[in-house]
């Protein structure tokens, strides 16, 4: 399948409980939709399609860190982890790993710590969702450097 044309994928609702491995060999896939699932972890091969730019896994079962591995997908334009059970801290690269990057959902996790303090000016972030976690400390000043920027909710934190 490693010369598949698939480009975009839609499996939400599949009562999946892992992420089917034929996805790994899918060269092409640009869109990647796996919502509304029983996911309970991301496999480490998730990091290595560079060619998506849109990846929607929320309303899973999440658990742990988000990698910073996922840093590795410059051409993400969309992510969405929202309405998971993910903890630890929001990765520092999230804010600055991608020009093409404009929504970062996080929302309905148990991530803790800071929020990151990297917003690179010349980014593309228009929205950011953090609410509905366990985040705490100052908001970032760099989030003057977004022009772009038009929604950013950090509601229902510490």
């Amino acid at each position: 399948m490693t010369d598949s044309r698939i480009r975009v994928l839609g499996l939400g609702s599949c009562n999946f409980v892992e992420i089917p491995t034929f996805i790994r060999d899918l060269s092409n896939l640009v869109l990647l939709t796996l919502s509304d699932n029983n996911v309970t972890s991301l496999p480490n091969w998730l990091w290595r399609k560079t060619s998506l730019q849109i990846l929607d896994i929320s309303h899973n079962s999440l658990t742990g860190e988000i990698s910073p591995t996922i840093c590795n997908l410059k051409s993400l334009g969309h992510l969405d982890l929202s309405f998971n059970n993910l903890s630890g801290n929001v990765p520092s690269c999230l804010g600055n790993f991608s020009q093409s990057l404009d929504t970062l959902m996080l929302k309905g996790n148990k991530l803790s710590g800071i929020i990151p303090q990297t917003y690179l000016i010349g980014n593309s972030l228009k929205m950011i969702d953090l609410s509905n976690n366990n985040l705490q400390g100052q908001l970032p000043r760099a989030l003057v450097n977004n022009r772009r920027l038009e929604y950013f909710d950090v509601s229902h934190n510490s």
